[in-house]
């Protein structure tokens, strides 16, 4: 086996459960996960327990992460005796500046000689100040990055940053239950998929994921209010729960009360997921997208959302407008209104063009297997693929 690979990480995020795995049995270098155990954050965990990892365990630590200024700051206890002992080559670190032992081990990394690589968003060009100064310092230290999108290469680079030294490794879902499930979903009708409407044939608008308020939920729910006025006949289907649920659904009650408007609640079935993606016309994000463009697109579903990359997740970037999705201007119901109206009525694409468009980002750069691959390239020191 080649090179001896750890990676430093304060999550164990559930949706990366896939990539860890494969990451664990490429057999091309030898990697292994130092990991925080914990989390108050809410987000759902990988399950190292599952027979899956039973032949890596040995590769897998837990540090104790410590939380300081009411949890805005990081300490990971046990990451710098790691980075004092382990015997390693290459050192892949989660990006976060605000955790606290990552500019340490990164410095005691690079003093013993070892490779240090960061995993992060990058720069988001809305930094400034003190903040952009501590960024661009901290993002210094390491030899290389692997970035989420090629945007933040570029600012990056502008910012004087070696661009052979920039590796775009984007994101992932579960691509291979994507997979298993696309030619099951094709094959379901509106009519089963969306059962739920009075007039299921009619095109279906989506909104999938938490409804807090940084989603900006009631964009949509104006946009759908102003396109049925308009005499526009569509349905919304809102998939998910949280805090601003009575609000929204006061927005659009009479849509609710005659079927048009349908709110799902939360759903944690990956193949009732897929039918509902699937069956809908068009997902529409009003605050920032992340992984949800992911989500939509390897259901062949296409993607609106805005256009102010400053404050956007860099998932944003898996949109191709015109082929894929489109843009609207940031915080306008109108342009959504507009974008609407275009996407449903308007464009020439067939549904089966816009599933395969919405496929072919997935399958070239959204996935495990290229994933890998760029983190093998880094590791074997060879130039981007991007």
């Amino acid at each position: 086996m080649g090179k001896k690979v750890y990676f430093f990480t304060n999550l164990a995020p559930h949706y990366r459960q896939l990539l860890w795995l494969n990451i664990l049995k490429n057999q091309e270098n030898e990697y292994s996960f130092l990991c925080g155990k914990e989390t108050s954050s809410g987000i759902k965990q990988i399950d190292f327990e599952t027979e899956d990892f039973e032949p890596y365990r040995n590769r897998i630590e837990f540090l104790k992460n410590r939380y300081l200024k009411k949890k805005y700051l990081i300490w990971q206890s046990g990451a710098i005796t790691k980075a004092l002992s382990s015997k390693l080559d290459v050192a892949i670190i989660t990006g976060d500046a605000w955790v606290i032992t990552n500019w340490i081990i990164s410095i005691i990394l690079k003093l013993r000689g070892k490779k240090v690589v960061f995993w992060s968003h990058g720069i988001y060009g809305n930094e400034k100040g003190l903040k952009k100064f501590l960024r661009i310092l901290f993002y210094r230290l390491a030899h290389a990055h692997l970035l989420y999108e090629r945007r933040a290469k570029t600012l990056m680079s502008e910012l004087g940053f070696n661009k052979h030294k920039l590796n775009v490794i984007f994101n992932s879902l579960d691509y291979e239950k994507s997979l298993s499930l696309r030619s099951k979903i094709e094959l379901i009708d509106k009519k089963s998929a969306l059962p739920f409407f009075s007039d299921a044939e009619k095109p279906t608008l989506l909104f999938i994921g938490r409804l807090t308020a940084i989603k900006k939920l009631d964009l949509l729910m104006n946009a759908y209010n102003q396109l049925l006025e308009k005499g526009f006949g569509l349905n919304l289907l809102i998939v998910g729960d949280g805090p601003m649920q009575n609000q929204l659904s006061t927005l659009v009650e009479p849509s609710i009360q005659n079927k048009s408007c349908h709110f799902y609640g939360p759903c944690y079935s990956e193949e009732k997921l897929a039918e509902l993606i699937s069956a809908s016309d068009l997902c529409i994000s009003p605050g920032n997208v992340g992984l949800t463009a992911v989500h939509c697109l390897s259901y062949g579903t296409p993607v609106l959302t805005h256009d102010n990359f400053y404050n956007q997740m860099p998932e944003a970037g898996a949109i191709n407008p015109g082929k894929s999705g489109l843009l609207f201007k940031e915080n306008s119901v109108e342009s959504i209104v507009e974008k609407v109206e275009y996407w449903i009525f308007e464009q020439k694409l067939s549904r089966e063009e816009i599933r395969k468009n919405c496929y072919k980002i997935i399958d070239d750069y959204y996935n495990p297997q290229y994933q890998i691959k760029v983190v093998n390239n880094l590791v074997n020191g060879n130039n981007p693929l991007l």
